[in-house]
């Protein structure tokens, strides 16, 4: 379920297409941007579309 400008966890680690798992690996390691609410962990759609922009390389020039 999306929330406004926020993603869940199953929806990152779907829309990057790799396991939530990696997600939490991503965030811990790799500085992903999250917050926690209470035991449940959101993405803000902003700061995610940054962070990948920053941390991606493109097929022309990466």
């Amino acid at each position: 379920m999306r929330c406004g400008n926020y993603f869940t966890l199953a929806q990152v680690a779907d829309l990057l297409s790799v396991s939530e798992k990696t997600v939490h690996r991503m965030k811990n390691e790799r500085g992903l941007p999250h917050f926690r609410a209470g035991a449940v962990i959101r993405f803000e759609a902003g700061a995610l579309q940054k962070w990948l922009k920053k941390n991606t390389c493109s097929k022309h020039g990466g």
